[in-house]
């Protein structure tokens, strides 16, 4: 139990938690009141701690919100996003998945060159190689499609670095003993090795879906 100098010191501490907190909080607050007034009253009430309240309430105090999304595609725009993430997602888990447990589990002639080249392009920035992808997709014919956008963000290294050093951990003798049961390299990869892998593929699927989410210059 707390003696009354402890609870005190704990009461003090939380207010000077909860008004640091508030001062993090400002730009939210800010933001959040000021969706709900016109240019005008934002300009008005920006000098002022009315910037923080928001505006009385009256018929027009959703018209910014209803404005969006009656007046402009912005639902639509946020179900294409989320549909090239639900996309990028799924064959982002299978291709660099897959790539990942190859580079693990199977011994083949330049496996480690292959790992190293695939470290040597996480440092290569989005920036030098989108004019390539570009024109690759150009070439193809593939402009102004979900294929186009989609196809050069399937395989990223970074990921394939994260499945691979996952995939080093798994123990050997689960497989030995899926063979006894004539379970197949693919069976094995989807129905054993995924779901044994649930953080990778969970954090894969979070790194994959914010990149979408916050990626400009591709689209």
């Amino acid at each position: 139990m707390l003696n009354k100098t402890q609870k005190r010191k704990q009461i003090v501490l939380t207010a000077l938690m909860i008004a640091a907190s508030l001062l993090f909080l400002f730009p939210v607050i800010w933001l959040v009141a000021n969706s709900f007034k016109t240019d005008a009253q934002i300009t008005t009430d920006m000098n002022s701690l009315a910037a923080f309240l928001p505006p009385v309430f009256n018929e027009n105090f959703l018209s910014n919100y209803t404005d969006i999304l009656f007046g402009t595609k912005f639902v639509r725009y946020v179900g294409n996003t989320l549909l090239y993430a639900a996309v990028l997602i799924v064959l982002g888990i299978v291709v660099n998945g897959l790539a990942g447990y190859a580079l693990a589990k199977i011994k083949f002639p330049g496996r480690e060159k292959w790992m190293m080249v695939i470290m040597l392009l996480m440092i290569v920035p989005m920036e030098t190689i989108i004019t390539i992808h570009f024109l690759f997709i150009a070439k193809m014919g593939l402009l102004n499609t979900i294929i186009g956008y989609v196809l050069p963000g399937i395989v990223n290294p970074f990921n394939i670095y994260l499945f691979r050093q996952t995939f080093l951990s798994l123990p050997d003798d689960v497989y030995e003993a899926a063979q006894l049961d004539h379970c197949s390299p693919l069976k094995y990869f989807f129905t054993m090795v995924l779901p044994m892998s649930k953080s990778v593929v969970a954090t894969v699927a979070v790194f994959t879906f914010l990149g979408v989410w916050n990626d400009y210059l591709w689209p």
